[in-house]
C-alpha cells in the first residue's frame, strides 16, 4: 500500500506501518508566503498622504468666496502670514 504524505512534501511516498515514523523524521518546511514590495515612489506617496491627512474635507463656502477673486486675478497671498502660520502649526506654538 502506498500513501502520499502531503505534509512531508509533494512526491514523497510513505509505506504502510512506517508512515508515522517517517513523517516525523522528514524535515518540514514552512509553507510559501506571499510577499509585497513597494517602490520608493509608492512609499513616498504613502508618507505624503499620511502627513497631509484626510483630504475629503472641502470648505465649499470658502471656495465660493475665493473663486471670483481668483478668476478676476485679484487674489494676493500674504506670504509672511502664510509662512508664520505654517511655522506655528509645525512647531506647536514655539514661534509666537
Amino acid at each position: 500500500m502506498r500513501i502520499d504524505d502531503e505534509s512531508a512534501g509533494v512526491g514523497r511516498a510513505v509505506h504502510g506501518a512506517t508512515r508515522g515514523r517517517r513523517a516525523a523524521e522528514m524535515p518540514r518546511t514552512a509553507p510559501p508566503t506571499d510577499r509585497v514590495s513597494l517602490s520608493s515612489a509608492a512609499r513616498d506617496l504613502a508618507w505624503a498622504r499620511a502627513a497631509v491627512g484626510p483630504l475629503d474635507e472641502v470648505r465649499e463656502e470658502r471656495i465660493a468666496l475665493l473663486r471670483p477673486v481668483v478668476c478676476a486675478g485679484d487674489y494676493r497671498v500674504d506670504t509672511p502670514l502664510v509662512a508664520r502660520s505654517l511655522l506655528v502649526e509645525e512647531l506647536g506654538g514655539l514661534v509666537a
